[in-house]
């Protein structure tokens, strides 16, 4: 059976063909006035959504047949056009509508435009151009005071203005006028019209003080997740706080309540509000304790990034006495409570001269070489795999708390081992040479060793059976030799194991000289 097709088809399938055509063509290509264009309504044509609303409900008819809205400007349709009236819609681009030939009048005032194309536009006027009270808002630095212009709107081009009031230009980079609430320029339209457009200005303001009240953890309570900012700080700023098991940021949501003996760590976020931002040297306090953060910022707001600190919170924490303990390792010594892990009064060593081998403060004796230098290493060493050693909780008087904030000096004098290790790895970073990464394991920690030595031969074969890489073999059995690292009580070297930042520092800094 011979399939038939109406006119009506036939029309349909040429729209859709010159559509696709012309979907990807500027409106310049269309140079005369008497060449038939389709326009598709889409965001390419009309980035602006309201314009592009204004254009599909005003002037898509559809065509002769149906009058049905079919999203393609028409050449019947946008020839019939002579006035536009979007005024006060909040616009932010009239961008399309030179395809508007026979457009006569325009009214787009009160709105957020910050540059009009209208080289295509030959019968409007300029006194039939209605542009006045358009007011863009920009946001600029208190301190700074600059702003990139090419991040406006699109159609916007600096090339396109002159007589500039309340700021000055270079490139794309305004710089506005100490005090200046209000920059305005004059735009070239094309066609010989111009209009003068505003940007409104914001200033962010620097946030210099926050300081926060939380509940802390009693045992066999609930976490409770409430935080009051203090001191109008609500008013520039967010804060959320959420508890975790462990000491580390990607422990687990506690389940239940507190438990004595546990450690947490409270993690602390702080969000500018808009109009506000984070000094590099913004101050925060918890519970009247306090510590310096760390700012970074993505697209939408600034907040902290999270670092840790051991901190016994107050008031209400847990139930135990600082029972301070002098504890040391090669380099420093400091006092630690064994119940919280709390420190205190950290120091260096402190000797007498370079022939001493006891430390004043604490005892700790060093091993001094035949030359008169330190070898540190000598003496006691703290026990387990954290500063201090000793016991990570236990009896009723509860856990360690750690804020989990930003990064930042040490909270008041008071560092616990996750910012001591942190720290450590900082400085670790900083002495190692250009290009060279900080160890993450054992393994790499023995060859980073070995090779800033000149890779010696071992005084003994590698006995490691866990380590099979030859390299990594004659590292790790050199560096227990020398006293650098130590082999694991199974007589193992565990070369995937991690090793605590301070631990890789302090072996280095005997090889490089302290």
């Amino acid at each position: 059976m011979k399939q038939r097709f109406s006119k009506r088809t036939h029309l349909v399938s040429a729209l859709l063909t010159l559509a696709m055509v012309f979907t990807f063509l500027p409106f310049s290509a269309f140079a005369d006035d008497d060449v038939d264009f389709w326009v598709p309504l889409h965001s390419e044509n009309f980035p602006d959504k309201t314009f592009l609303e204004y254009i599909r409900t005003t002037f898509d008819k559809g065509g002769s047949e149906d009058g049905e809205p079919n999203g393609i400007l028409e050449p019947g349709e946008w020839r019939a056009v002579t006035t536009i009236d979007v005024r006060n819609k909040n616009i932010t681009s009239l961008w399309g509508i030179t395809c508007f030939r026979n457009l006569k009048k325009l009214n787009c005032s009160d709105n957020q435009l910050t540059s009009l194309n209208l080289s295509y536009n030959t019968k409007l006027t300029q006194e039939n151009l209605k542009c006045t009270g358009n007011k863009y808002p920009i946001t600029i630095d208190e301190t700074e005071r600059t702003f990139d212009l090419s991040t406006l709107p699109a159609g916007f081009d600096v090339n396109k203005t002159s007589e500039w009031v309340g700021g000055t230009v270079s490139g794309n980079t305004l710089k506005v006028n100490p005090g200046a609430d209000r920059v305005t320029y004059t735009y070239d339209c094309g066609n010989g019209l111009t209009s003068v457009f505003s940007l409104q200005v914001l200033t962010i303001t620097r946030i210099k003080q926050v300081n926060l009240r939380v509940n802390t953890p009693r045992k066999n309570e609930m976490p409770d997740e409430t935080v009051v900012i203090l001191d109008n700080g609500a008013d520039v700023c967010d804060a959320k706080i959420y508890w975790v098991e462990g000491d580390d940021v990607g422990g687990k949501p506690i389940t239940g309540s507190f438990r004595p003996g546990k450690r947490y760590t409270l993690q602390v976020g702080l969000y500018a509000k808009p109009g506000y931002k984070f000094s590099k040297d913004t101050v925060c306090t918890v519970n009247g304790r306090e510590t310096e953060f760390i700012w970074t910022q993505n697209d939408d707001t600034e907040y902290c990034a999270i670092k840790h600190y051991s901190v016994p919170l107050s008031p209400g924490g847990f139930e135990h006495d600082h029972k301070m303990e002098m504890t040391h390792d090669e380099y420093s010594h400091w006092m630690e409570c064994p119940i919280c892990h709390t420190v205190q009064d950290t120091e260096t060593h402190v000797y007498d001269d370079d022939k001493d081998t006891t430390c004043n403060v604490c005892g700790y004796v060093r091993s001094l070489t035949p030359g008169g230098g330190s070898t540190p290493g000598g003496g006691s060493t703290p026990g387990g795999d954290t500063p201090g050693g000793g016991s990570t909780g236990g009896g009723d008087g509860g856990g360690a708390i750690v804020i989990v904030a930003a990064a930042g000096a040490a909270v008041a004098g008071v560092v616990g081992y996750g910012v001591y290790n942190y720290v450590s790895g900082q400085k670790l970073q900083a002495l190692l040479p250009e290009g060279v990464a900080a160890p993450e394991n054992r393994a790499q920690t023995a060859l980073l060793l070995w090779n800033t030595a000149g890779r010696p031969e071992p005084a003994e074969a590698p006995a490691f059976a866990d380590v099979t890489d030859p390299d990594t073999a004659k590292a790790a059995q050199w560096c227990v030799e020398q006293g650098l690292m130590k082999r694991r009580l199974s007589g193992k070297f565990a070369p995937g194991s991690s090793i605590p930042a301070y631990q890789v520092l302090n072996a280095y800094r005997k090889l490089a000289g302290g």
